[in-house]
């Protein structure tokens, strides 16, 4: 559910270690990032499956919140989160007249 730009998230601010995992299931989302450094740890979970991954986007932003990257360096979630809507609702829609052509076939 991502675009093909991947987000840089920390951007202005020092390096350090960041463990990162993301999970899916159907129906749920996932995302745990842990701070070793800090003994800090981020971890969010859905329940329900959108147009967007948004664990993964909650938690970049929280992570860069967390990290206090400047503004100037913070990523733009919202509009991430637009491009991505946009792409994935093409393929619902390619995937929805793929299903309804293989109806018509088997209808006839």
């Amino acid at each position: 559910l991502m675009s093909a730009k991947f987000p840089v998230v920390g951007k202005g601010v020092s390096s350090q270690l960041v463990v990162f995992h993301q999970g899916s299931l159907p129906g749920a989302l996932s995302i745990s990032i842990l701070l070793p450094g800090t003994k800090s740890a981020i971890v969010i979970s859905s329940n329900a499956l959108a147009l967007n991954d948004v664990p993964n986007r909650v938690g970049q932003l929280v992570l860069e919140e967390f990290l206090q990257v400047p503004a100037s360096e913070r990523n733009d979630y919202i509009k991430a989160a637009e491009i991505s809507r946009a792409e994935n609702l093409k393929w619902y829609n390619h995937r929805y007249f793929n299903f309804k052509a293989m109806e018509l076939l088997h209808m006839s």
